[in-house]
């Protein structure tokens, strides 16, 4: 009897530690199972994101304004107001991007979708460079961009904004969600996901103010 009894409980134990105790459940709305998702395999792809955008996002703001006077041809005070602009439209709408992910999308939606836009942004701005139709001159030097040159880089840029506003309110919470609170382990694992978490935008920021920096001035 209490070999029976011993038999069940540790089937019950089993039972517990395959499923997480906080009833989160995966993209398709599934209960999640324990052992084959969120924890460190999910949060550490989640920190390399919030590294990459900080690393291309810091890598953009701080050479703009001399894009703008080089390359666009724009006058230092037209150029300021510009940067100011963007800067103003990409610190706003994380107010949207956190609306649409509390109220319509989801973390997880809003996350996937903010990350393609971000994507389409910075794809748009290497084709601005790269692709001869949108090169901002025919020749190595010109006191005029092309116009198409304009529009293209300037629909990018806003689109990093737009990408930047769905990453923000929602991405540091999901990675954090990863860990199950109410299980001793992974609520020690999500403490040390935060000091890991600031540690990827920490280094992000500083390689997209140095080194990011030196090779558009070098290279």
């Amino acid at each position: 009897m209490q070999m029976e009894q011993t038999k069940k409980q540790k089937s019950v134990d089993i039972d517990e530690e395959k499923w997480v105790y906080d009833s989160s459940v995966d993209h398709k709305g599934r209960v999640a199972v324990r052992a084959s998702t969120g924890a460190w395999k999910a949060s550490l792809f989640i920190i390399a994101i919030e590294f990459s955008e900080r690393l291309s996002y810091f890598g953009l703001a701080t050479s703009l304004i001399i894009y703008l006077t080089k390359v666009i041809h724009q006058d230092l005070k037209t150029a300021a107001k510009s940067v100011n602009y963007w800067s103003g439209v990409t610190t706003m709408m994380p107010l949207l991007g956190g609306f649409l992910a509390d109220a319509y999308l989801g973390q997880f939606s809003t996350v996937l979708v903010s990350s393609i836009v971000y994507l389409l942004g910075l794809l748009l701005l290497t084709m601005s460079r790269v692709v001869p139709g949108l090169k901002p001159c025919d020749s190595g030097l010109c006191h005029e961009p092309h116009k198409v040159h304009e529009v293209v880089f300037f629909f990018a840029i806003y689109l990093i904004s737009i990408g930047t506003g769905g990453h923000k309110p929602s991405l540091e919470s999901f990675g954090a969600n990863q860990f199950d609170e109410d299980h001793p382990e992974e609520r020690k694992k999500k403490m040390s996901f935060f000091n890991w978490w600031n540690f990827g935008l920490c280094c992000g920021l500083l390689l997209g103010v140095t080194v990011i920096v030196y090779i558009q001035d070098h290279c």
